[in-house]
Protein backbone atom coordinates (compact mmCIF):
# COMPACT_ATOMS: atom_id res chain seq x y z
CA UNK A 1 0.00 0.00 0.00
CA UNK A 2 1.34 3.01 -0.66
CA UNK A 3 0.72 7.34 -0.11
CA UNK A 4 2.17 10.34 -1.77
CA UNK A 5 3.78 12.69 0.47
CA UNK A 6 5.07 15.85 -0.33
CA UNK A 7 4.78 15.16 -4.37
CA UNK A 8 6.06 11.70 -4.02
CA UNK A 9 5.08 8.35 -3.83
CA UNK A 10 6.27 6.34 -0.89
CA UNK A 11 5.02 3.16 0.78
CA UNK A 12 2.94 3.92 4.31
CA UNK A 13 5.51 2.28 6.35
CA UNK A 14 8.72 4.75 5.20
CA UNK A 15 5.90 7.06 5.59
CA UNK A 16 5.28 6.35 9.47
CA UNK A 17 8.74 6.24 9.63
CA UNK A 18 9.64 9.74 8.48
CA UNK A 19 6.96 11.57 10.90
CA UNK A 20 8.32 9.33 13.82
CA UNK A 21 11.80 10.90 12.67
CA UNK A 22 10.44 14.50 11.98
CA UNK A 23 8.03 14.95 14.93
CA UNK A 24 9.49 12.56 18.23
CA UNK A 25 13.48 14.20 18.10
CA UNK A 26 11.25 17.70 18.50
CA UNK A 27 8.79 15.98 21.32
CA UNK A 28 11.72 14.66 23.35
CA UNK A 29 13.98 17.28 23.52
CA UNK A 30 10.74 19.72 24.77
CA UNK A 31 10.48 17.16 28.07
CA UNK A 32 14.38 17.09 28.64
CA UNK A 33 15.36 19.34 31.75
CA UNK A 34 17.55 22.21 30.75
CA UNK A 35 20.55 22.89 33.27
CA UNK A 36 23.00 25.04 33.27
CA UNK A 37 25.90 23.11 34.99
CA UNK A 38 29.09 25.81 35.94
CA UNK A 39 30.93 22.98 37.72
CA UNK A 40 30.99 20.80 34.90
CA UNK A 41 30.12 17.98 36.87
CA UNK A 42 27.01 17.02 35.30
CA UNK A 43 26.75 15.27 31.30
CA UNK A 44 23.40 15.39 29.05
CA UNK A 45 21.33 12.95 28.77
CA UNK A 46 18.09 11.62 26.90
CA UNK A 47 16.40 13.75 30.01
CA UNK A 48 18.34 16.56 30.60
CA UNK A 49 20.38 18.54 28.66
CA UNK A 50 23.67 20.31 29.89
CA UNK A 51 25.07 23.98 29.06
CA UNK A 52 28.41 25.13 30.66
CA UNK A 53 27.72 28.44 31.70
CA UNK A 54 24.37 30.87 31.21
CA UNK A 55 26.20 32.74 28.46
CA UNK A 56 25.56 29.26 26.66
CA UNK A 57 22.69 28.34 27.34
CA UNK A 58 21.65 32.18 26.54
CA UNK A 59 23.32 32.31 23.24
CA UNK A 60 21.64 28.98 21.53
CA UNK A 61 18.18 29.28 23.29
CA UNK A 62 17.80 32.88 24.53
CA UNK A 63 16.26 33.79 27.86
CA UNK A 64 12.67 31.60 27.57
CA UNK A 65 12.14 28.22 29.29
CA UNK A 66 13.26 27.39 32.25
CA UNK A 67 16.63 25.85 33.28
CA UNK A 68 18.30 24.85 36.27
CA UNK A 69 21.76 25.86 37.67
CA UNK A 70 24.14 24.15 39.53
CA UNK A 71 27.79 25.50 40.95
CA UNK A 72 29.57 28.53 41.20
CA UNK A 73 29.08 30.36 37.65
CA UNK A 74 31.88 33.21 37.28
CA UNK A 75 30.41 35.30 34.71
CA UNK A 76 28.48 38.03 34.32
CA UNK A 77 24.85 37.67 33.02
CA UNK A 78 22.80 39.54 30.35
CA UNK A 79 19.04 39.09 30.19
CA UNK A 80 18.02 40.59 27.43
CA UNK A 81 14.05 40.37 26.07
CA UNK A 82 13.05 37.46 28.73
CA UNK A 83 10.30 36.04 28.02
CA UNK A 84 8.64 34.22 31.21
CA UNK A 85 12.26 33.24 32.04
CA UNK A 86 12.63 30.83 34.75
CA UNK A 87 16.14 30.23 36.73
CA UNK A 88 15.47 27.88 39.28
CA UNK A 89 18.77 27.71 41.71
CA UNK A 90 20.36 26.61 44.27
CA UNK A 91 23.37 28.07 42.56
CA UNK A 92 25.80 31.46 43.12
CA UNK A 93 26.61 33.71 40.40
CA UNK A 94 30.18 35.37 41.25
CA UNK A 95 29.23 38.91 38.84
CA UNK A 96 26.49 40.64 37.23
CA UNK A 97 23.37 40.07 36.51
CA UNK A 98 21.70 42.84 34.15
CA UNK A 99 18.15 42.09 32.97
CA UNK A 100 16.52 44.65 30.74
CA UNK A 101 13.75 44.71 27.58
CA UNK A 102 11.77 42.26 29.53
CA UNK A 103 8.58 43.40 30.94
CA UNK A 104 7.09 39.74 30.56
CA UNK A 105 9.29 38.95 33.65
CA UNK A 106 12.41 36.91 35.08
CA UNK A 107 12.08 34.98 37.43
CA UNK A 108 15.27 34.01 39.75
CA UNK A 109 14.71 31.26 42.59
CA UNK A 110 17.48 30.56 45.06
CA UNK A 111 20.40 32.58 44.04
CA UNK A 112 23.27 33.78 45.43
CA UNK A 113 24.62 36.52 43.58
CA UNK A 114 28.09 38.38 44.87
CA UNK A 115 29.57 40.98 42.13
CA UNK A 116 33.06 42.21 42.79
CA UNK A 117 32.94 44.75 40.59
CA UNK A 118 29.22 46.91 41.24
CA UNK A 119 25.53 46.09 41.10
CA UNK A 120 24.84 42.38 42.18
CA UNK A 121 21.63 42.94 40.00
CA UNK A 122 20.63 45.67 37.41
CA UNK A 123 16.91 45.80 36.53
CA UNK A 124 16.02 48.45 33.32
CA UNK A 125 12.41 48.52 31.81
CA UNK A 126 11.53 44.85 33.01
CA UNK A 127 10.05 42.70 35.63
CA UNK A 128 11.76 40.49 37.73
CA UNK A 129 10.41 37.85 40.51
CA UNK A 130 13.22 37.41 43.41
CA UNK A 131 12.45 33.82 45.24
CA UNK A 132 14.68 33.00 47.91
CA UNK A 133 17.60 34.74 46.64
CA UNK A 134 20.57 36.28 48.57
CA UNK A 135 22.37 39.66 47.04
CA UNK A 136 25.12 40.42 49.28
CA UNK A 137 28.69 41.87 49.29
CA UNK A 138 28.42 43.84 46.20
CA UNK A 139 31.08 46.08 45.69
CA UNK A 140 27.95 48.23 44.60
CA UNK A 141 24.53 48.39 45.09
CA UNK A 142 22.27 45.01 45.84
CA UNK A 143 19.66 45.41 43.14
CA UNK A 144 19.36 48.77 41.07
CA UNK A 145 15.97 48.85 39.50
CA UNK A 146 15.54 51.90 36.95
CA UNK A 147 13.43 52.87 33.94
CA UNK A 148 9.45 51.70 34.96
CA UNK A 149 10.95 47.96 36.27
CA UNK A 150 8.64 46.16 38.51
CA UNK A 151 10.50 43.52 41.58
CA UNK A 152 9.02 41.20 43.48
CA UNK A 153 10.78 39.70 46.55
CA UNK A 154 8.81 36.33 47.37
CA UNK A 155 9.84 33.66 50.23
CA UNK A 156 12.81 35.09 51.84
CA UNK A 157 15.32 37.27 51.21
CA UNK A 158 19.10 38.50 52.01
CA UNK A 159 20.03 41.62 50.93
CA UNK A 160 23.18 42.62 53.34
CA UNK A 161 26.40 44.38 52.78
CA UNK A 162 25.96 46.15 50.06
CA UNK A 163 28.52 48.95 49.36
CA UNK A 164 27.15 51.15 46.25
CA UNK A 165 26.41 54.61 47.49
CA UNK A 166 22.30 53.67 47.46
CA UNK A 167 22.87 50.96 49.41
CA UNK A 168 20.70 47.12 49.18
CA UNK A 169 18.21 48.74 47.19
CA UNK A 170 18.29 51.97 44.85
CA UNK A 171 14.85 52.21 42.83
CA UNK A 172 14.33 54.88 40.58
CA UNK A 173 12.79 56.41 37.58
CA UNK A 174 8.71 55.27 38.36
CA UNK A 175 9.58 51.76 39.08
CA UNK A 176 7.86 49.53 41.98
CA UNK A 177 9.90 48.10 44.48
CA UNK A 178 6.95 45.18 46.14
CA UNK A 179 8.91 42.83 49.20
CA UNK A 180 5.81 40.81 49.60
CA UNK A 181 8.06 37.84 51.69
CA UNK A 182 6.40 34.44 52.61
CA UNK A 183 9.56 34.50 55.32
CA UNK A 184 12.25 36.55 56.77
CA UNK A 185 13.76 39.49 54.79
CA UNK A 186 17.46 40.73 55.75
CA UNK A 187 17.93 44.46 54.59
CA UNK A 188 21.48 45.15 56.93
CA UNK A 189 24.50 46.15 57.05
CA UNK A 190 25.19 48.11 53.74
CA UNK A 191 27.52 51.17 53.39
CA UNK A 192 24.67 53.65 52.76
CA UNK A 193 20.72 52.65 53.17
CA UNK A 194 18.76 49.53 53.58
CA UNK A 195 16.54 50.96 50.53
CA UNK A 196 17.27 54.08 48.79
CA UNK A 197 14.17 55.57 46.35
CA UNK A 198 12.91 57.90 44.08
CA UNK A 199 9.96 59.02 41.84
CA UNK A 200 9.15 55.50 42.94
CA UNK A 201 6.80 53.53 44.80
CA UNK A 202 8.23 51.31 47.64
CA UNK A 203 5.71 48.68 49.26
CA UNK A 204 7.23 46.62 52.18
CA UNK A 205 5.13 43.09 53.69
CA UNK A 206 5.41 41.30 56.77
CA UNK A 207 9.01 39.65 58.23
CA UNK A 208 11.33 42.25 57.34
CA UNK A 209 14.24 43.89 59.12
CA UNK A 210 16.33 46.72 58.03
CA UNK A 211 18.97 47.11 60.24
CA UNK A 212 22.45 48.27 60.91
CA UNK A 213 22.50 50.48 57.78
CA UNK A 214 25.66 52.63 58.15
CA UNK A 215 26.24 56.06 56.70
CA UNK A 216 22.29 56.48 55.66
CA UNK A 217 18.89 56.08 57.22
CA UNK A 218 17.63 52.99 57.06
CA UNK A 219 15.25 54.21 54.39
CA UNK A 220 15.69 57.10 52.20
CA UNK A 221 12.34 57.97 50.55
CA UNK A 222 12.73 61.22 47.71
CA UNK A 223 11.05 62.87 44.85
CA UNK A 224 7.62 61.98 45.07
CA UNK A 225 8.37 58.22 46.26
CA UNK A 226 4.55 56.69 47.84
CA UNK A 227 5.75 53.97 50.38
CA UNK A 228 3.01 51.45 52.23
CA UNK A 229 5.02 49.40 54.98
CA UNK A 230 2.54 47.10 55.99
CA UNK A 231 2.46 43.81 58.41
CA UNK A 232 1.36 41.34 60.54
CA UNK A 233 0.85 42.79 64.43
CA UNK A 234 1.95 38.99 66.00
CA UNK A 235 5.02 39.17 63.55
CA UNK A 236 5.97 42.93 62.97
CA UNK A 237 9.36 43.89 60.60
CA UNK A 238 11.22 46.60 61.87
CA UNK A 239 14.05 49.38 61.48
CA UNK A 240 16.46 49.41 64.41
CA UNK A 241 20.04 50.44 64.88
CA UNK A 242 20.49 52.54 62.23
CA UNK A 243 23.12 54.96 63.02
CA UNK A 244 21.84 57.88 61.01
CA UNK A 245 18.23 57.57 61.15
CA UNK A 246 15.21 54.74 60.63
CA UNK A 247 13.42 56.65 58.18
CA UNK A 248 13.79 60.21 55.85
CA UNK A 249 11.27 61.17 53.47
CA UNK A 250 11.79 64.53 51.38
CA UNK A 251 10.57 66.24 48.15
CA UNK A 252 6.90 65.44 48.51
CA UNK A 253 7.20 61.99 49.47
CA UNK A 254 4.59 59.97 51.55
CA UNK A 255 4.81 56.50 54.15
CA UNK A 256 2.02 54.81 55.39
CA UNK A 257 3.34 52.35 58.25
CA UNK A 258 0.34 49.72 59.80
CA UNK A 259 2.30 47.77 62.33
CA UNK A 260 5.74 48.33 62.04
CA UNK A 261 8.16 48.93 65.19
CA UNK A 262 10.82 51.87 64.23
CA UNK A 263 13.37 51.41 67.60
CA UNK A 264 16.78 52.33 68.50
CA UNK A 265 18.12 54.43 65.60
CA UNK A 266 20.17 57.40 65.84
CA UNK A 267 19.44 61.19 64.96
CA UNK A 268 15.93 60.06 64.71
CA UNK A 269 13.22 57.62 64.66
CA UNK A 270 11.57 59.20 61.50
CA UNK A 271 12.25 62.54 59.86
CA UNK A 272 9.50 64.02 57.01
CA UNK A 273 10.85 67.42 55.43
CA UNK A 274 10.14 69.82 52.52
CA UNK A 275 5.99 68.93 52.41
CA UNK A 276 6.21 65.03 52.83
CA UNK A 277 3.41 62.99 54.97
CA UNK A 278 3.87 60.44 57.23
CA UNK A 279 0.74 58.13 58.39
CA UNK A 280 1.00 55.69 61.80
CA UNK A 281 -0.84 53.24 62.69
CA UNK A 282 -0.63 50.51 65.23
CA UNK A 283 3.31 52.14 65.20
CA UNK A 284 5.63 51.71 67.69
CA UNK A 285 8.32 54.47 67.49
CA UNK A 286 10.51 54.10 70.24
CA UNK A 287 13.83 54.38 71.82
CA UNK A 288 15.61 56.36 69.02
CA UNK A 289 18.42 58.73 70.04
CA UNK A 290 16.72 62.10 68.32
CA UNK A 291 13.04 62.60 68.59
CA UNK A 292 10.93 59.94 67.56
CA UNK A 293 9.33 61.97 64.45
CA UNK A 294 10.33 65.09 63.13
CA UNK A 295 8.15 66.63 60.93
CA UNK A 296 9.14 69.47 59.13
CA UNK A 297 9.34 72.06 56.05
CA UNK A 298 5.94 72.14 55.63
CA UNK A 299 5.08 68.55 56.14
CA UNK A 300 2.47 66.29 58.00
CA UNK A 301 1.65 63.26 60.54
CA UNK A 302 -1.29 61.60 60.77
CA UNK A 303 -2.19 59.09 63.81
CA UNK A 304 -5.11 57.01 62.11
CA UNK A 305 -7.82 56.91 64.16
CA UNK A 306 -8.50 54.27 66.02
CA UNK A 307 -5.22 52.26 65.51
CA UNK A 308 -2.78 52.18 69.12
CA UNK A 309 0.10 53.81 68.15
CA UNK A 310 2.96 54.47 70.55
CA UNK A 311 5.94 56.79 70.46
CA UNK A 312 8.00 56.78 73.55
CA UNK A 313 11.45 56.21 75.40
CA UNK A 314 12.98 58.91 72.74
CA UNK A 315 15.09 61.94 72.47
CA UNK A 316 18.18 62.79 74.23
CA UNK A 317 19.46 65.32 77.72
CA UNK A 318 21.90 66.74 75.24
CA UNK A 319 19.47 68.15 72.72
CA UNK A 320 17.63 71.10 73.58
CA UNK A 321 14.89 70.29 70.76
CA UNK A 322 14.52 66.74 71.98
CA UNK A 323 10.44 65.51 72.05
CA UNK A 324 8.69 62.59 71.10
CA UNK A 325 6.98 64.05 68.35
CA UNK A 326 8.61 67.27 67.19
CA UNK A 327 6.54 69.57 64.30
CA UNK A 328 8.40 72.23 63.27
CA UNK A 329 8.49 74.67 60.24
CA UNK A 330 5.07 75.16 58.84
CA UNK A 331 3.77 71.71 59.30
CA UNK A 332 1.17 69.99 61.17
CA UNK A 333 0.19 67.34 62.81
CA UNK A 334 -3.34 65.62 63.58
CA UNK A 335 -3.43 62.73 66.17
CA UNK A 336 -6.26 61.12 67.02
CA UNK A 337 -6.06 58.37 69.88
CA UNK A 338 -2.23 56.80 70.32
CA UNK A 339 0.46 56.86 73.48
CA UNK A 340 3.35 59.33 73.82
CA UNK A 341 5.19 58.20 76.97
CA UNK A 342 8.52 58.31 79.05
CA UNK A 343 10.11 60.60 75.98
CA UNK A 344 13.01 62.78 77.06
CA UNK A 345 11.78 66.27 76.52
CA UNK A 346 7.60 67.53 75.76
CA UNK A 347 5.78 64.36 74.49
CA UNK A 348 4.94 66.97 71.45
CA UNK A 349 7.58 70.21 70.72
CA UNK A 350 5.69 72.58 68.40
CA UNK A 351 7.26 75.49 66.47
CA UNK A 352 7.67 77.42 63.32
CA UNK A 353 4.27 78.44 62.31
CA UNK A 354 3.36 74.96 63.30
CA UNK A 355 0.09 73.21 64.50
CA UNK A 356 -0.57 70.23 66.48
CA UNK A 357 -4.38 68.79 66.21
CA UNK A 358 -5.12 66.32 68.58
CA UNK A 359 -7.51 64.16 70.43
CA UNK A 360 -7.79 61.19 72.41
CA UNK A 361 -3.51 61.12 73.08
CA UNK A 362 -2.78 59.82 76.51
CA UNK A 363 0.21 61.22 77.42
CA UNK A 364 2.81 60.17 80.73
CA UNK A 365 6.29 60.46 81.80
CA UNK A 366 7.37 62.99 79.37
CA UNK A 367 9.82 65.25 80.73
CA UNK A 368 6.57 67.61 79.99
CA UNK A 369 3.43 67.30 78.24
CA UNK A 370 3.68 70.09 75.48
CA UNK A 371 5.89 72.88 74.24
CA UNK A 372 5.20 75.61 71.79
CA UNK A 373 6.83 78.89 70.50
CA UNK A 374 4.85 81.95 70.11
CA UNK A 375 4.47 81.43 66.57
CA UNK A 376 2.34 78.00 66.50
CA UNK A 377 -0.93 76.67 67.52
CA UNK A 378 -2.91 73.30 69.52
CA UNK A 379 -5.89 72.50 69.26
CA UNK A 380 -6.59 69.67 71.94
CA UNK A 381 -9.01 68.14 74.42
CA UNK A 382 -6.37 68.48 77.67
CA UNK A 383 -7.04 69.62 80.62
CA UNK A 384 -3.52 69.71 82.11
CA UNK A 385 -1.58 73.07 82.17
CA UNK A 386 0.36 73.72 79.15
CA UNK A 387 3.14 75.79 77.62
CA UNK A 388 2.72 79.46 77.72
CA UNK A 389 3.74 80.09 74.31
CA UNK A 390 0.90 78.06 73.21
CA UNK A 391 -1.76 79.30 71.20
CA UNK A 392 -4.22 77.37 72.32
CA UNK A 393 -8.03 75.61 70.93
CA UNK A 394 -9.60 74.06 73.26
CA UNK A 395 -11.77 70.71 72.66
CA UNK A 396 -15.37 69.15 74.50
CA UNK A 397 -14.20 66.07 75.86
Amino acid sequence: MIEKYLGFVVPLKVLGAILIFCLGSPLRAQNQEQWIDCNGTMTTSDTKTVYSSFGEYLAKLGPIGTVHVNGYCREDVTIWGGDNFIVLGPAQVAGNISIGNSPDSVFLSKLTVTNSKGDGIDVNGSKLILDSCNVSNNVGNGVSVDNASHVVVLGTGIFNNNEGWAGGFRVFGHSFLNVSPSGPVEIKGNTNSGIWASESDVQIGWKTLISGNKTGPGVVLLGGTRAQFGGDLNTPSVIENNPNGGILLRENSEISLYGWIVRSNGQFGISSGFHSQVTLASAQVNENTGPGLSIESGSQLDFYPGTPNRVYGNGTLSDPMSAGVRIDGNSTAYLRGGTLSTNLGPGIRVGLNSTADFAGVEFFANSSVIACDLTSAIATDLLVPLSTGCITIRRNR
